[in-house]
């Protein structure tokens, strides 16, 4: 894909040693949980409202719509479940077709109310990857359902996923067509250019950039973005020997 490439070398320091990265950490979880679950209440209130009145049809929207933000918070707590657990839960390296992967990330991904109508390309030529498929699982699970939240209110929404070989290394990417400024990949770059003074942790950071770098970075790759206007592009690099 186009763009100007920038990336980090720096590896994250560890949660327990860096208290300032656990008070962001924490502030960033919540309101990652916060935001779904205030989604929920409402669409429940307003399910208990429309059964009385017998508008089941619309209750039933509502209902897979309060199914849609369940899974966002049971991501939430997978993610936190795989940071803290990172270094006491030895990853297995196997060599796997990266395909099946990721399309069986996408059929979960694309089974959420606002991500079934998102067409997502894959090139079909993907090599066999030597890593820990569980946790190649996560991230890819993590880098597509952000892409498709930023992207399914759009008129014509586009995901596009690739790769290409890079010396010793094969470089993934996902690229997505959307307005990301705030939100999705974008954190990632910020996550790479600014830190907070005290902890060295990055001023945006949240659980899913923290457990997409600790993945990579255990695999001794590296993982960076490139910014378009619109769109982003997410890349990450897997030795290949």
């Amino acid at each position: 894909m186009p763009g100007t490439i920038r990336y980090s070398e720096a590896i994250a320091p560890p949660l327990i040693s860096a208290p300032a990265e656990l008070e962001h950490l924490l502030f960033n979880i919540y309101h990652e949980l916060k935001i779904p679950l205030q989604s929920i209440k409402s669409l429940l209130c307003m399910m208990e409202i429309e059964l009385v009145e017998g508008k089941n049809t619309r209750a039933r929207s509502d209902a897979l719509q309060a199914i849609d933000e369940l899974g966002r918070v049971e991501r939430v707590f997978d993610n936190i479940f795989e940071y803290v657990n990172f270094n006491h839960i030895p990853g297995e390296k196997t060599s796997f077709p990266m395909i099946d992967v990721i399309n069986s990330v996408i059929a979960q991904c694309q089974g959420a109310q606002f991500a079934t109508n998102v067409p997502v390309r894959v090139e079909p030529e993907m090599p066999l990857a030597v890593a820990d498929r569980r946790r190649i699982t996560i991230l890819w699970r993590n880098l597509l359902c952000s892409a498709l939240e930023i992207v399914a209110s759009m008129p014509e929404p586009s995901i596009e996923i690739g790769w290409e070989k890079k010396y010793d290394a094969d470089v993934f990417w996902i690229h997505h067509n959307g307005e990301d400024s705030d939100t999705g990949f974008c954190r990632y770059e910020r996550n790479f250019t600014e830190t907070h003074p005290e902890s060295g942790l990055p001023e945006s950071a949240d659980i899913v950039i923290a457990i997409g770098r600790k993945i990579v970075e255990a695999h001794q790759g590296k993982i960076w973005v490139s910014s378009e206007n619109p769109g982003c592009t997410l890349y990450f690099s897997l030795p290949n020997r």
